[in-house]
């Protein structure tokens, strides 16, 4: 069965940390997806006008994705200084083939309490 909508969007796999300014995406990632481009920050230019860090990896084919399969991405962050109580979300969006126009799930969150000395 064919599915036209495909072609014309994609999918947007994100990981965001609210508290900015102590973590920060260090570069090393790995995933079994079949991604398109692979995980990148925003600018700091538009992570300090949103407040939070955001780490992308971009699908432009969702029909690439196989049903029954459990798929992955690990990303690696690192911490500058030590916050009190970041939050962490993961996130999948679905947009057009420009990730203008996008709607997006949270799927999953937590938190990492970190004693401030």
């Amino acid at each position: 069965m064919l599915y036209p909508q495909r072609d014309s969007k994609a999918l947007g796999f994100q990981l965001t940390i609210v508290d900015q300014y102590w973590y920060n995406f260090d570069g090393y990632w790995t995933t079994n997806l079949p991604y398109t481009k692979a995980a990148e920050n925003e600018s700091w230019y538009e992570e300090w006008i949103q407040g939070y860090t955001e780490v992308d990896t971009e699908l432009n084919n969702p029909s690439a994705v196989v049903a029954g399969i459990n798929y992955f991405i690990d990303y690696r962050i690192d911490s500058e200084k030590s916050p009190s109580n970041p939050r962490f979300e993961s996130e999948i969006e679905w947009c057009d083939k420009s990730y203008i126009s996008c709607n997006w799930d949270v799927t999953g969150v937590f938190y990492k309490t970190v004693t401030v000395q």
